[in-house]
């Protein structure tokens, strides 16, 4: 048992808070000798720590032989054991042996006793992955030693109600696994919609019903390159009278939000601070991120609200503004900066290092384009406007994944407290249970 300060948190009354060790048999794997080729590709599976993803393991990548297991500290864990990663990059993951398996030296492996069921041992642990990688801090690499699980305070409540709560939790993570997928395939249909609008706003498929309506011609389209409409990273002006001491807004790349293209409130900054080594932009410019992976993942925006008009942000901005604001849209600029086509195209010519590469500015000039005419170009702006509003809805909604995964949490952090409602007073003390285990 665990003395009263070592309890991580208040448990019902007919629960027990024990150590780690009291509930299972611990032990570590081991890894054989690589060079010795008679110790692998046995019928002994042989789990790494980074195949354990949190699920039942039934196959392993590799197999070792018996005299492996003789001849190094690997040894065989009976099904129904429960894994914990010790090191690396996949600490604190856990999972439940679906098969009799040795493991390498990064595995915790506990095998329950008696009074502890596999599958409530396996999601209490993962409920306290968090608080075991924080013990394990302080040296080189975060490392979860075997004597700090054996000693970790476990909480242990009658047989019974170890049966409710994994029942109840496994329905519960049942449905937020659903949600999940249905998310994630929300998000793919959204985006091929989201492209194929796009397409047809660009293509002139869009506004079809609107020529016809006002005897306009597709003809009336013209070719040209981008840097024929618009200035790219234009010079500052207008800023010889302003006093160091004036606030301006100050756009940082994180303020550009990838879901929505838009722009969180600026911040606000002395002219003094900003008006050497910053990009400036003016109400009605659109800057593009022209580095990965900002610029993969859609950071970009239509420029408005700026105190006085102008502003300042990133270096890593391409600004881009209408040479003639009466005959472009700059609004139809900003969907098609944001479009995948465009981004996967400047994607297939960056250049620089690895982490660091960047989208040429010869790109975005010299970019081929179908320019409607200004009218149409409202008309079509109109139209993306009313959809995208819509999807924004949508994709704002979508975000709140998020909250799915903070919902997992609270649903494994309530079930160990003894707070999902599943409990029984009147069952016999879990004491019983020790009592029973350190006797057989």
């Amino acid at each position: 048992m665990v003395t009263p300060d070592e309890q991580l948190y208040k448990v019902p009354q007919n629960w027990l808070w024990v150590k780690s060790q009291a509930i299972a048999d611990w032990g570590s794997g081991g890894t054989p000798a690589r060079k010795n080729l008679e110790y692998y590709n046995g019928d002994i599976p042989w789990i790494k720590s980074g195949e354990l993803r949190d699920q039942v393991v039934f196959e392993t990548e590799e197999h070792i032989t018996k005299v492996a297991i003789k001849n190094s500290g690997a040894k065989i864990f009976p099904k129904g054991s429960v894994a914990i990663a010790m090191y690396g990059a996949t600490i604190g993951r856990v999972g439940v042996l679906g098969i009799d398996a040795a493991t390498n030296q990064a595995c915790a492996v506990g095998t329950p006793k008696s009074p502890t069921m596999t599958d409530y041992m396996f999601y209490y642990f993962l409920s306290q992955r968090e608080q075991l990688i924080n013990l394990g801090k302080g040296g080189a690499q975060s490392n979860i030693s075997l004597t700090i699980i054996k000693n970790y305070p476990f909480p242990l409540p009658p047989m019974s109600e170890q049966r409710r709560i994994v029942d109840r939790v496994y329905r519960l993570l049942e449905k937020i696994s659903l949600a999940k997928k249905f998310i994630n395939e929300a998000r793919v249909t959204l985006e091929l919609l989201r492209e194929a609008i796009i397409d047809m706003a660009f293509s002139g498929e869009l506004t079809v019903k609107w020529r016809k309506e006002n005897s306009v011609s597709l003809e009336k389209w013209i070719q040209v390159s981008l840097k024929d409409i618009l200035h790219v990273n234009p010079p500052k002006r207008g800023l010889d009278d302003i006093p160091d001491d004036q606030e301006c807004s100050f756009i940082p790349m994180q303020a550009v939000s990838e879901i929505t293209g838009t722009i969180a409130e600026p911040e606000i900054r002395k002219y003094s601070e900003v008006k050497k080594g910053y990009t400036f932009f003016m109400d009605g410019d659109v800057i593009f991120a022209k580095i990965t992976p900002c610029m993969e993942n859609g950071k970009s925006a239509l420029v408005s609200g700026l105190i006085n008009g102008f502003g300042f942000g990133s270096t890593e901005f391409f600004v881009l503004r209408a040479k003639d604001p009466d005959k472009i849209n700059m609004k139809l600029i900003y969907y098609l900066i944001r479009s995948k086509s465009f981004r996967m195209q400047a994607k297939s010519v960056m250049s620089g290092a690895v982490g660091q590469q960047r989208v040429p500015k010869a790109f975005i000039e010299d970019y081929p384009f179908l320019l409607p005419p200004k009218e149409e170009q409202d008309q079509i702006v109109i139209i993306l406007d009313s959809m995208f509003e819509k999807e924004k809805m949508v994709e704002e909604y979508i975000s709140n994944y998020g909250d799915l995964e903070n919902l997992e949490k609270s649903i494994l952090t309530k079930a160990f407290c003894g707070e999902l409602g599943t409990n029984d007073p009147a069952e016999e003390s879990a004491i019983r249970l020790l009592i029973d285990t350190l006797s057989s």
